[in-house]
């Protein structure tokens, strides 16, 4: 019995022995956490300001897949319009498209900034459309250079991609310098630098033009953003056919 006792008496000993030391620690550890400093508190981030649009944003296509029926409209013209169709936009190129009639189904006319409606006058500088068969086959346009519209290359490029949603699989060469230009005191508008996008029946082509001006001795120019957009199967027709025309035009000829 004093055995059974003793046991009992040494394991409530331990017990309490236990209980003590964990106490002990968990009092030692809470004070010593106190007395650290607290761990500082990171800056926040600020927010950064949205970049400009970069023209690599647009990501890079190997080739264009858009066919004639998907090429760009601007300006209310798109390729494959039957001249009455561009009539009723422009009502005022009826005289200059009738006086123009060619025998091998070509035809052209250039636009004034007044002959569009109001809304469209905005940086427009000068157009030119081309007729093969009737049906609009070419639209060149000129801008004005100001706020919005720029004169440089990849930023306009960037602009008639985006613009039209086209793939960006550009083509760009650098055709005639600066000093070119200045060699004659005439008027001469010579292309400087292009871009050219090839898709499945059309292409379009952007470039910056200088336009020289001579006048009282000094020598002056500025620069034109122009957009292309052309059928390229009318316009192997047309070569096809004047080609035709001037092997025709040569056989008739008896020496």
């Amino acid at each position: 019995m004093m055995r059974r006792y003793f046991r009992l008496l040494i394991l409530a000993l331990t017990v309490i022995i236990m209980t003590s030391l964990v106490c002990v620690v968990s009092t030692f550890a809470q004070r010593r956490r106190g007395t650290q400093s607290p761990r500082p508190q990171l800056p926040a981030k600020k927010e950064r300001a949205t970049p400009a649009p970069n023209p690599s944003d647009i990501p890079i296509a190997h080739k264009c897949t858009l066919d004639l029926a998907h090429s760009p409209e601007i300006r209310g013209f798109r390729l494959g319009m039957t001249v009455e169709q561009v009539l009723a936009r422009v009502p005022s190129l009826r005289t200059r498209l009738a006086e123009r009639n060619n025998e091998d189904g070509w035809n052209y006319a250039e636009i004034d900034r007044d002959a569009l409606p109001p809304d469209d006058r905005a940086y427009f500088d000068l157009g030119t459309i081309e007729f093969v068969d009737g049906h609009l086959s070419y639209i060149e346009i000129s801008y004005s250079t100001g706020v919005g519209v720029s004169n440089s290359l990849e930023d306009f490029t960037y602009t008639i991609t985006k613009n039209f949603s086209l793939p960006n699989a550009w083509r760009t060469s650098r055709s005639m310098s600066r000093l070119n230009i200045l060699e004659t005191l005439k008027e001469r508008r010579e292309p400087l630098e292009s871009a050219t996008l090839y898709c499945n029946g059309f292409r379009v082509n952007t470039m910056i033009e200088v336009k020289h001006l001579s006048g009282s001795g000094a020598l002056s120019y500025y620069t034109s953003p122009h957009v292309q957009i052309e059928d390229t199967v009318a316009a192997q027709l047309l070569v096809k056919r004047r080609k035709e025309n001037a092997e025709r035009e040569r056989d008739k000829f008896k020496p």
